[in-house]
């Protein structure tokens, strides 16, 4: 039997924190949550994850930063980017520096498990 996938959602957004926990849960997948970069970044020191679901913006470093700084960690997670800014250029950056895959708000839930299940 596979181990359950491990899954980190990084997002300062409560409902949608809550929403992609409950769609993932209910697909098999063990899933944590954090509020922000440096929170993510602390949960990654103490837990492997296979994904990290990123949000671009959030509050102190953003969601790049945060990608950089789990890389740097030696971690191989894979990370999705979250954005509901389909302009920001920042994205273009985050791609060039390994990033698995970008989700751009609103998506529905079969694109989200697609591109999990392509990172995974």
């Amino acid at each position: 039997m596979t181990s359950k996938k491990m899954i980190l959602i990084v997002d300062d957004d409560n409902f949608m924190r809550e929403t992609i926990s409950d769609i993932l849960r209910e697909k098999g997948y063990d899933v944590d949550w954090a509020m922000s970069g440096e929170e993510a970044i602390k949960k990654v020191e103490e837990k492997k994850y296979d994904i990290v679901l990123l949000d671009l913006r959030l509050g102190g470093m953003d969601g790049c930063e945060t990608h950089k700084a789990i890389k740097k960690s030696n971690y191989s997670a894979k990370t999705i980017m979250m954005t509901g800014y389909s302009q920001d250029k920042t994205i273009k950056e985050c791609l060039d520096d390994g990033v698995c895959g970008v989700l751009y708000k609103p998506f529905d839930i079969d694109k989200l498990l697609k591109l999990v299940e392509e990172c995974a």
